[in-house]
Formats: C-alpha cells, sequence, structure tokens
C-alpha cells in the first residue's frame, strides 16, 4: 500500500510541474525596439482553451436553438394569422347574418302591422334577455354532456374498450381539459343567441305564411272582383231602394246594375262551384256561384250561360255574356252578392260595392 500512495503522489508532483511550466510567448511590435514578453503556464492554457471551446460550442447551440424559435415563431406567426382571418371571416358573416336577420324581423313586424295581427302573432317573438338566457343554458347542457361523454371514454378506456377514433377523442378532451365543464367565448354565446333568434322568425314565418296562405285562399274564393272583363260598365242602379222601372213605384234593388255592350264577357268574382245556371222570367239567363263562407253572386240578364249547374270556376273566369233577357230595359249585367245570416239561415242581399271597394 505503502508503494502504490507513493506512486500517486509522485505522479501528482509530475503533473504539476508540468502544469506549472511556461511557455514564452514574444510579442514584437513592428517599428519599435521593444519587446513584450508573456508567460503562460500550460494550466492556464489549457483552462482558456477549455472555456474558449466551451464559449464557441455554447453560441452553435445557441444559433441552432435561435433557429429552431425562429422556424416555430414563423410556424405559429402563420397559424396565428390563418387563425386571426377565420375569426374575421366568422365575424363578418355573423354581421351578415345579424343585418339579414334584422331586416327580415322588421319585415315580418310591418306585415303583422299591415294584417293587424298584433295581439295574435305577439306571443312569437321573445326578448333579447329570455333568447340569451336560452342560450346560456343550451350550451351548460352541452357542457355537461361533454363532461358525461368523457368520464364514460375514460371508464371504457380503464377497460380497453376505446376503438382508435374514441382514444383521439379522449386525448382531445383531456388536451382541452373539460373534465370540470366547458367555458365558452362570447363570440359562441353570440352565434347560440343568433341561432335561436332566427330560429324564432323561421317559426314565425312559419305562422304568418299559413296565416297568409288561408287569407289568400279565402280572398280568392270570396267575391273580390270586378264582374265585368277590363273594368267595364257603368253603373245605371245602385243597391237599395228604387224607382222600379216597370211599375213606377219604391222598390227594393239586391244588387246592381252595370249598362255595358251586349256579348260584353262577365266574370266571376270568386272561386267556387255554379250552384244554378238557366233561365227564369225575371232574371233571364243567369249564373248563381256558391263561394263557401256563406257567400253566393248572382249574374243576371245574361246573352247565354258559359258554364253549366256543379262546375267548379275560378276568379275571373268568364261565365256568360252580357244580355237583355229576363225582365230587363236593356244591355246591362245584373250582379248580387248574398250572405249567410246565421249558419242554419236563410240567403240574404247585401250591397256589392263593399266588396269592388275591397280590390
Amino acid at each position: 500500500m505503502p508503494d502504490i500512495r507513493d506512486k500517486i503522489d509522485q505522479k501528482v508532483k509530475v503533473l504539476k510541474q508540468k502544469a506549472q511550466e511556461r511557455i514564452t510567448l514574444m510579442i514584437i511590435p513592428h517599428g519599435e525596439a521593444h519587446i513584450f514578453n508573456l508567460q503562460l503556464s500550460k494550466i492556464t492554457i489549457l483552462f482558456a482553451v477549455t472555456v474558449l471551446a466551451a464559449v464557441v460550442f455554447a453560441s452553435l447551440l445557441s444559433i441552432q436553438f435561435q433557429e429552431n424559435i425562429s422556424d416555430e415563431f414563423e410556424t405559429l406567426g402563420s397559424v396565428n394569422k390563418a387563425v386571426y382571418n377565420e375569426q374575421i371571416q366568422y365575424l363578418s358573416k355573423y354581421n351578415d347574418l345579424s343585418d339579414k336577420n334584422e331586416e327580415l324581423k322588421d319585415f315580418v313586424f310591418t306585415l303583422i302591422r299591415r294584417l293587424k295581427l298584433e295581439g295574435q302573432y305577439s306571443d312569437l317573438f321573445y326578448g333579447s334577455s329570455y333568447i340569451q338566457s336560452q342560450a346560456k343554458a343550451q350550451l351548460q347542457l352541452e357542457g355537461r354532456a361533454f363532461v358525461k361523454l368523457m368520464n364514460q371514454l375514460i371508464e371504457r378506456d380503464k377497460q380497453n374498450q376505446l376503438t382508435l377514433s374514441d382514444q383521439d377523442l379522449l386525448k382531445s378532451m383531456r388536451d382541452a381539459d373539460i373534465k370540470n365543464g366547458i367555458s365558452y367565448s362570447g363570440e359562441v354565446l353570440a352565434y347560440r343567441e343568433l341561432h335561436l333568434d332566427i330560429r324564432q322568425m323561421a317559426c314565425s314565418l312559419k305562422e304568418l305564411t299559413s296565416f297568409v296562405n288561408e287569407r289568400f285562399t279565402v280572398h280568392g274564393d270570396l267575391p273580390f272582383y270586378w264582374p265585368l272583363s277590363q273594368g267595364a260598365g257603368n253603373m245605371t242602379s245602385a243597391f237599395g231602394l228604387r224607382i222600379s222601372p216597370f211599375r213606377h213605384e219604391t222598390t227594393f234593388h239586391s244588387g246592381i246594375d252595370l249598362a255595358v255592350s251586349v256579348g260584353h264577357p262577365i266574370l266571376t268574382t270568386g272561386n267556387g262551384h255554379v250552384k244554378q245556371s238557366g233561365y227564369t222570367n225575371g232574371y233571364g239567363y243567369h249564373v248563381v256561384i256558391d263561394h263557401g263562407y256563406g257567400y253566393e253572386t248572382l249574374y243576371a240578364h245574361m246573352q247565354r250561360t258559359l258554364v253549366s249547374t256543379g262546375q267548379n270556376v275560378v276568379k275571373g273566369q268568364a261565365i256568360g255574356r252580357v244580355g237583355t233577357s229576363g225582365q230587363s230595359t236593356g244591355p246591362h249585367l245584373h250582379y248580387e252578392v248574398r250572405a249567410k245570416e246565421s249558419r242554419a239561415g236563410s240567403m240574404k242581399a247585401v250591397n256589392p260595392i263593399k266588396f269592388m271597394r275591397a280590390l
């Protein structure tokens, strides 16, 4: 043992001596007589070389790291720019949808006012606070549903029962950290509110469309039309009391008389079916049309009829020609509108002018 220690001590002593050996560097400036001598030990030179190598190595690592960071920063910048552009596009689409929805809402409100349906359809529209609360409630339910799904996937994962797609879904859920629920941004809430508002408008439009279609149907059936083509005819006798041209006494005239040339087309003033088409001594050739809803129209003193009993007719269809048949003083159309007084009551003549003014 003493021999080994002596050998080690001797080698250490030799190394120290070599490390302390000096190397002289002579620096001779050009054109000057003075010479600089620089003496450095080998250990100092070794340390300097080591430090220099470490600095060079660290510099190379820093440069490489800077390049990697630069590439990553550029990639992140591109991704961020794409996300920003996408967000701008979504925001633009959201604003467009919102503006169109507001325009549609104004149109619907105007339509409701013109149709005088404020009381009937006012409950179809909810305030912004109600829509906002509904949007928040829906998003909260969806968030809880996601958490429930995640828990189910975790249990299935413990039993090794997940498919590859389920594994990817679970990973994305864990990365998003939704175990405590989902926090939605203001943009998502705004989109959900707009979605609910548009759905509300769609339901309202559906209701209004149904109502307007029914009204168009009724309007098409009821006698809101001029009974002569091209608006022809001069009224020679109004509805109500008048001096009879035959007995020269006051009588009740149950319609209006429109004077026009013989052969002029007579038009039905509403959809319906022909209840009667024929001849009587008083009305001459005449047609009675049942329009439903408790209304009938009569067209009398025709030259001839163009429809037969039981036939269906549409508003504006020619049903006869103007003549002087029956008890008549000249070529004209005697036109009546009749309304049922009650559900089981008889038909009573009403003033046709009220219907003709509704055109």
